[in-house]
């Protein structure tokens, strides 16, 4: 989308279809939208312009002459009036689309359009509906997982209602309920946006955060009801597992996760589980290659559990990680069908390119290398590819012409040096990611130049330069190579 593409072209383009018929008897709805310049305006803008053209001045002529059916003034631009009098429109509609956001939304938030509907009941004194409402909301939240911000907010209209009724006072109130559930909807926020902050420092040195109101929080969290609480126990096991890179922590993690399944919502679940999938992969980076068997067997768990999906996708970096993880430890089996299984869940737009990514990895670790060649040459010569698997695809075919061991030795080395500076030069990637990329080039242009004895680099050169490293990708494999050399 170009940057001077207007917002409203911008926001439309983002609707799936279903939005958009949804949309069409929205701006159809006198209740909402008198204008009727606004329904002609939506349906050229749909017909004509989303999808199929740039908004360009002899487009917006175009636009013009149908929605207010008269000819503009030039014979192809407007004229300022009449650009105004267009541009009010598009901001009138523009208006229009983001309240059908807002309420598309509110449908979609039982929490939020519950609270609103309950304070407008007491705001009319409906104090029967309010109280039925009430007692329908209760049960639902009974057998509900989760919810915490309903929970709140349902005692939040409770306590309203009893300030309309102070007379009722002395007999009842909810404090305490309204306190519990603020706390805990606080407290499981403030410990996930913590663990979050965590990981971001954990990606990279850039980051930097001032947890001076997480140290405040521990008085609260020593609390009894709170300190056993499940959900509670959990995050700061994760915290202290990614805070102080804890394997003990990281044990117990899993082991709460199999017992307290049933405390916890889906995305809950999911989220808890990718935090150890993390963990394990930085441990890899780090060079504890006992994790590289924990993390496939979590990508097991995930799997039977179904939480690798989100939003009906999986992600392509998981993908790739499950894959490469599958087959460091001979898992191809598993591999193929979960690339096959899941080949229709990958975003659209790059599908194509995470396959055969993935089916190259599969190749390449079954030392079909030309094989894995030809697939990796297929996402470098995609239209779009992510960014992670267009390094991971530049990295495997560096590691497929050290596998091959041909006679163009200068070339090859020419290669590595290549795909150093490209490493060196990506503002994309975190830092960790850069050094543990430049690391592996390295290390791999000396083995290759030890292979076949170019130079004076020496395998105990490469060892103390590799123990040197404090993060260097792959690192099982290039050990692997080393000890081939011996």
């Amino acid at each position: 989308m170009k940057k001077n593409t207007p917002r409203l072209i911008e926001l439309l383009s983002s609707l799936s279809q279903k939005e958009w018929k949804s949309l069409h008897r929205y701006v159809r709805s006198s209740y909402f939208n008198t204008d009727k310049a606004l329904v002609k305006l939506l349906d050229i803008l749909e017909r004509d312009v989303i999808g199929k053209r740039a908004y360009n001045e002899s487009v917006q002529w175009r636009v013009y002459r149908k929605i207010f059916d008269r000819t503009p003034l030039g014979e192809d631009e407007l004229s300022s009036k009449e650009k105004k009098l267009l541009g009010a429109s598009m901001s009138k509609l523009t208006q229009l689309v983001k309240h059908f956001i807002t309420v598309e939304m509110l449908d979609k938030n039982a929490a939020y359009s519950t609270h609103l509907l309950l304070e407008g009941l007491l705001e009319k004194k409906q104090v029967a509906l309010f109280q039925s409402m009430v007692q329908k909301e209760k049960k639902d939240l009974v057998q509900q997982t989760g919810d915490y911000l309903r929970k709140y907010l349902l005692e939040e209209s409770i306590f309203h209602y009893f300030e309309q009724h102070t007379e009722q006072v002395e007999k009842a109130d909810n404090f305490a309920e309204l306190t519990e559930n603020f706390d805990k909807y606080y407290l499981y926020n403030k410990l996930n946006y913590h663990l979050s902050a965590l990981m971001m420092t954990d990606h990279t040195a850039q980051k930097s955060y001032n947890f001076a109101s997480f140290d405040a929080l521990q008085p609260l969290l020593a609390l009894p009801q709170y300190a056993e609480d499940a959900l509670i126990i959990l995050y700061q096991t994760a915290i202290r597992m990614v805070g102080e890179k804890d394997a003990l922590a990281y044990d117990r993690l899993l082991k709460l996760l199999d017992q307290q399944g049933d405390i916890m919502t889906q995305t809950e679940m999911t989220d808890f589980y990718t935090t150890a999938t993390n963990f394990c992969i930085h441990q890899i980076i780090r060079g504890k290659l006992l994790y590289n068997r924990r993390l496939f067997e979590l990508f097991r768990i995930m799997e039977n559990k179904d939480l690798l999906r989100v939003g009906g996708l999986i992600p392509a970096g998981k993908m790739k990680n499950i894959v490469s993880i599958s087959c460091h430890i001979g898992e191809f089996d598993w591999a193929k069908w979960m690339v096959e299984k899941y080949r229709p869940f990958i975003e659209k737009s790059i599908q194509e390119s995470v396959y055969y990514f993935n089916l190259g990895t599969i190749a390449f670790y079954q030392k079909d290398y030309l094989l894995a060649q030809s697939h990796f040459a297929k996402v470098l010569q995609g239209e779009k590819v992510n960014t992670a698997y267009y390094i991971g695809s530049r990295m495997m075919l560096l590691k497929s012409d050290y596998e091959i061991n041909d006679s163009n030795i200068e070339p090859t080395l020419q290669k590595f040096r290549s795909a150093e500076r490209f490493i060196v030069e990506n503002k994309l990637l975190t830092t960790t990611m850069r050094k543990g990329y430049k690391n592996f080039i390295q290390v791999l242009g000396n083995l290759y130049s030890v292979r076949h004895q170019v130079g004076k680099m020496t395998l105990e050169g490469i060892q103390k330069k590799l123990d040197a490293f404090e993060v260097v990708s792959d690192k099982r494999w290039l050990l692997e190579k080393m000890e081939e050399l011996t």
